[in-house]
C-alpha cells in the first residue's frame, strides 16, 4: 500500500466512514458480522491509458466558423478555416436616383479566442470557386478556393479598445462594380448573388499558435454596403448581406513527426508511455482518451475481499503552455468500448440508469495535494464487473460538447506513472479482518 493509503487509512478514514462517505456501508454483513469487516483504502489497481482517434463531427450547424492553428509537440498541430456564403438581402438602389458608393466591408465579429492571445493573427479571405451545396458539412469536408486571396487583415483578437470585430474593407473597383450591378439589376436575387461571389474562405497565416471563433449570426456580421444620397441631406445608407447561411469549419490535425503519427484508422491506438506518459482529449483534433483496467476481475480472488464500498476514478490535467488560455472541457464522459475504439454503451452510474457517469472539471477538498482533476464515481460500474454482471470493456473517454457548438476544448492527462499528475482508481473495500 502507498504512502498516501496509509495516510488516509490513520486519520481520515473515520472521518470518511462517518461523513461524507457515499457507497453501501452494510456489504458483507449478511456474510460475517459489522465487527469482523474493515474498510480499505487501495488506489494500487493500474489503469493503462492510450490516445485513439474520434469521430468525425458536423461544423455547418455552429453559429461561428473557426480559423487559425494550434501546435502541441506530443499531439501535433491543429488547424482550422472557415467557409461562409452570403446572402441576399432585398434593397431599393435601383429606385434611386441620386447616390453615390462609398464602401464595401467584410465585418466578422470576434468570439472566443484559443491560445497565445499576445500574438498577432493575419486573417486571408480568399473567393471560392464554387458556390456551397445545401447539404451538412464535417470537419474534414473542404471545397476548392482561389489561391490568392481577396483580402488581408492583421489583427489582434483581443484589441485593447473598440468593438471586437474584423472589419476588412474591399478593393474599391470591385466594390463599385458591385454597387453598380446592383443598380442595373444584374443581381437581384440569391442565385445572382451566388453566381457573382460564391462565397469566402477564411484562412489564418500559420504563423501564430492561436485558434480563434468568427462570428456569423451577429447582427453585425456581413458584407457591408455603405454609401449616400447626393442631395442635399447626403444622408448615409446601408445594406448587410449576412453571411449566416451555408457554412462551416474545416478542423483537420496533423500529427505527422509525433509519437501519434501511427494513428490512422479507428483500430489504432498509441500507449501514454510513448507520449511522455500523456493522453489526449481534443475532439477539434479528433482525439480521445482510452483506459484500460486489466487487473479489476483479480480484487475478487483476495481473502478477505467481500465488496467495493466506493471506487472513484480520478485523472488530473497538465497545461504545459502558459501562454495557452484555453480551460479544459468542463464535463468529461465515459463510455464502453471494444477493440475497434467504438463507444458501444454507457458507463452507467445506478441501476437501471439510462445516463453515463460524468466526471467534472475541479478540486476534491479531501485532496491533500488540491490538484485540479476530473473524478468520475464508478461504484456501481465496478460493482457489477467484479459480481460479472458486466464484462470489463476498455473505457472512452471524451469532452462533452454543447449542441451546435464547435468542439474546440482539448485537454493532456496524466497516465498512472505520471508524477504529478497521476491516474488512478481509487477503491474503498469492505474486507474481513484478519
Amino acid at each position: 500500500m502507498t504512502r498516501l493509503s496509509i495516510y488516509f487509512l490513520l486519520t481520515l478514514l473515520p472521518a470518511l466512514l462517518t461523513g461524507c462517505q457515499s457507497g453501501d456501508r452494510t456489504i458483507g454483513q449478511q456474510i460475517v458480522t459489522p465487527r469482523e469487516l474493515d474498510v480499505q483504502l487501495v488506489d494500487s489497481v493500474t489503469v493503462l491509458a492510450s490516445t485513439v482517434l474520434a469521430d468525425t463531427f458536423t461544423t455547418s450547424a455552429d453559429s461561428s466558423v473557426l480559423v487559425g492553428r494550434w501546435a502541441d509537440a506530443l499531439a501535433g498541430q491543429t488547424t482550422a478555416k472557415g467557409f461562409i456564403s452570403l446572402g441576399y438581402t432585398s434593397h431599393t438602389l435601383p429606385d434611386q436616383q441620386q447616390v453615390r458608393f462609398d464602401s464595401l466591408v467584410l465585418v466578422l465579429p470576434m468570439g472566443t479566442a484559443y491560445g497565445d492571445t499576445s500574438q498577432r493573427l493575419t486573417l486571408n479571405v480568399h473567393q471560392l470557386q464554387a458556390k456551397l451545396g445545401d447539404r451538412t458539412y464535417s470537419n474534414l469536408s473542404t471545397v476548392p478556393y482561389e489561391v490568392t486571396p481577396l483580402l488581408t487583415k492583421t489583427f489582434r483578437p483581443w484589441p485593447r479598445y473598440g468593438n471586437r470585430q474584423v472589419r476588412i474593407r474591399l478593393p474599391d473597383a470591385l466594390s463599385q462594380d458591385f454597387f453598380d450591378k446592383l443598380r442595373n439589376r444584374s443581381i437581384t436575387d440569391e442565385e445572382t448573388l451566388d453566381a457573382y461571389w460564391k462565397g469566402l474562405a477564411l484562412v489564418c497565416d500559420p504563423s501564430a499558435n492561436l485558434l480563434l471563433k468568427l462570428g456569423i449570426s451577429s447582427a453585425e456580421a456581413g458584407l457591408v454596403l455603405y454609401y449616400h444620397d447626393t442631395d442635399l441631406n447626403q444622408t448615409r445608407n446601408t445594406i448587410r448581406f449576412d453571411v449566416a447561411g451555408i457554412h462551416f469549419s474545416q478542423v483537420a490535425g496533423d500529427r505527422s513527426g509525433t509519437a501519434l503519427s501511427s494513428l490512422r484508422t479507428r483500430l489504432d491506438a498509441v500507449s501514454s508511455r510513448f507520449t511522455q506518459n500523456t493522453a489526449f482529449v481534443a475532439a477539434g483534433a479528433m482525439l480521445r482518451t482510452r483506459l484500460d483496467i486489466p487487473g479489476l476481475a483479480q480484487l475478487v480472488l483476495t481473502q478477505q475481499y467481500r465488496g467495493i464500498n466506493r471506487a472513484d476514478l480520478i485523472l488530473e490535467p497538465i497545461q504545459r503552455d502558459r501562454r495557452d488560455n484555453a480551460a479544459p472541457p468542463s464535463r468529461l464522459v465515459l463510455y464502453q468500448t471494444n477493440s475497434l475504439n467504438e463507444a458501444l454503451s454507457i458507463v452507467p452510474d445506478a441501476e437501471g440508469s439510462s445516463s453515463t457517469v460524468v466526471g467534472y472539471y475541479g478540486y476534491d477538498p479531501n485532496d491533500l495535494e488540491q490538484q485540479a482533476q476530473y473524478t468520475f464515481n464508478v461504484t456501481y460500474y465496478v460493482n457489477e464487473v467484479l459480481k460479472a454482471r458486466l464484462p470489463n470493456r476498455p473505457l472512452l473517454l471524451q469532452a462533452i460538447t454543447e449542441s451546435n457548438h464547435l468542439p474546440v476544448e482539448r485537454v493532456t492527462l496524466g497516465d498512472a506513472f505520471r508524477a504529478g499528475y497521476r491516474l488512478r482508481l481509487r477503491l474503498y473495500m469492505t474486507v474481513e479482518k484478519p
